[in-house]
């Protein structure tokens, strides 16, 4: 097999033999029979063109705190002249198997190191024309995705670090890629998800309380960062190494001087009356209904609530002159509500003339704002705002800190840096890896983590691949995390 054309020279991914040194070998393996195994059958044999993207393109939102990784991308091209990828192809090997939903792995490999640059889940097949010259397009995207899907189904956590909440939102949505959240010693009094947020949405607020890096690696493992990992750098870059179309962000796009941070503190109450229904609802017999409690205190508005009790009565008149009767009721509690179903077994129509949900309230007792301004900066800047507001910050240390900590992080406004290289040497690069990276020409040097991935081929036959990279400041640190007193109450604050 000449050098230059081959991808892969059998169908079984690994079982290639006589290569030249120095190839790339490529495999695109998809569990294309749904059985949660990769078999190794590869369809790198018919692929034409790739591109995957991990990472976030963008540090820093416009007005706001920082930006979210976004799911990560790949999009395949492959010949499709056999139909092999035609979901109407009856007599097709994939027939009945081409679906979304698929997981897909894709795998590069040179000499004897192999990288596993995506996995994820297939999200769209396209096959385009007919005959010699077809070709089909296959999309999918990384875990991100996945846990963009689905809220986490979590009863009130107590006393918890980042690690032990992103361990229960994982398990409550079966995630099935694993996860690593080392070093994470900050905890949060009362944790609860944001009403309607997905996963996502929670994992990244979380991360952002703790100044945290997150994302899925090529494997889809999930992978938090603390702000005081270890600032070890695994790479030694320069300008020599990139093509001349190496990117620095401009002073005034990164630069930020108006730092606002808001930490929030929560107390507990002893048992309080959460819910009550407030005029008597009709239930026909042998009939069930659904009710959703949601709680709230006259004084403090809509509250979190454990440890509920639901209370029910029936009878067959509204104002209960009438016989009373015996309704069931079975419930689900969660943080902001109670799920009720109450059945009417009786022979006789009726009225829910009384349900009540009694339980320990945890309601918002105050917020506190912390600022802080660069003069000098908004003097030559004019006013670069930060801010941080969510309500897993619930101590002052932790909100002086983040205040701290960002406006000296901005004070070197140089923060992202793009880079681009053509070959092969940058497969095995990961989001999060420390980078020194040094810019003579401008006599600029620092550390860096990598913050976004691109491969892209650059010839139909895989060996030549261009590489973006996006370096993002990092803020390395070795603050001593704050702990819980010895006890925690309803008398306790958690900030002041």
């Amino acid at each position: 097999m000449r050098y230059g054309t081959h991808k892969y020279g059998t169908f079984l991914y690994g079982a290639e033999t006589g290569l030249p040194v120095g190839a790339i070998r490529w495999g695109v393996i998809v569990d294309w029979d749904n059985d949660g195994k990769y078999t190794g059958e590869n369809e790198a044999i018919y692929l034409t063109d790739l591109k995957v993207r991990r990472g976030r393109q963008f540090m820093l939102q416009g007005e706001g705190g920082f930006e979210n990784v976004v799911p990560g991308k790949l999009n395949l091209t492959l010949d499709n002249s056999t139909r092999r990828y035609d979901p109407y192809n009856s007599s097709g090997p994939l027939f009945n198997l081409l679906l979304p939903g698929r997981r897909i792995q894709l795998i590069a490999a040179v000499d004897t190191f192999r990288y596993v640059l995506f996995t994820g889940r297939i999200t769209d097949i396209k096959p385009v024309g007919f005959g010699a010259k077809s070709f089909v397009t296959i999309s999918a995207e990384d875990g991100i995705a996945e846990l963009q899907k689905f809220e986490p189904k979590l009863s009130i956590l107590e006393a918890v670090n980042f690690q032990e909440i992103l361990s229960e939102i994982l398990a409550s949505v079966d995630w099935e890629y694993g996860f690593s959240a080392d070093g994470f010693a900050d905890y949060v009094a009362y944790f609860s998800a944001s009403e309607n947020a997905s996963s996502w949405q929670v994992i990244t607020e979380l991360a952002n309380a703790n100044l945290a890096f997150v994302f899925c690696d090529g494997n889809n493992k999930l992978i938090a960062i603390p702000r005081t990992r270890s600032d070890t750098a695994k790479y030694t870059w320069t300008q020599a190494q990139f093509e001349k179309e190496i990117q620095l962000s401009m002073p005034w796009d990164t630069a930020r001087n108006v730092f606002r941070v808001v930490h929030t503190s929560f107390k507990e109450t002893s048992i309080r009356r959460l819910f009550t229904l407030l005029e008597p609802l009709y239930l026909g017999a042998g009939k069930s209904t659904r009710i959703v409690a949601k709680y709230s205190l006259e004084a403090d508005g809509e509250v979190l609530g454990k440890n509920v009790s639901v209370t029910v009565r029936g009878n067959k008149l509204p104002d209960e002159s009438g016989t009373e009767l015996n309704f069931s009721r079975i419930f689900v509690e969660t943080p902001r509500f109670t799920e009720i179903f109450v059945f009417n077994n009786t022979s006789s129509d009726g009225y829910i003339t009384q349900l009540t949900v009694d339980g320990t309230a945890i309601y918002l007792e105050q917020q506190y704002e912390l600022t802080d301004e660069n003069q000098s900066s908004i003097n030559m800047y004019g006013k670069k705002r930060f801010s941080l507001e969510t309500e897993y910050v619930q101590y002052s240390a932790l909100g002086e800190e983040i205040l701290r900590v960002t406006r000296l992080f901005f004070e070197n406004s140089l923060v992202e840096i793009h880079l681009e290289a053509l070959g092969r040497n940058l497969l095995g690069i990961e989001l999060g890896d420390i980078v020194n990276f040094s810019i003579s020409v401008y006599g600029m040097s620092g550390k860096f983590h990598i913050a976004q991935i691109e491969h892209q081929w650059s010839f139909s036959t895989g060996q030549t691949v261009r590489t973006r990279i996006k370096l993002e400041r990092f803020p390395f640190l070795t603050f001593q995390p704050w702990k819980f007193p010895a006890q925690i109450g309803v008398n306790t604050r958690f900030s002041t």
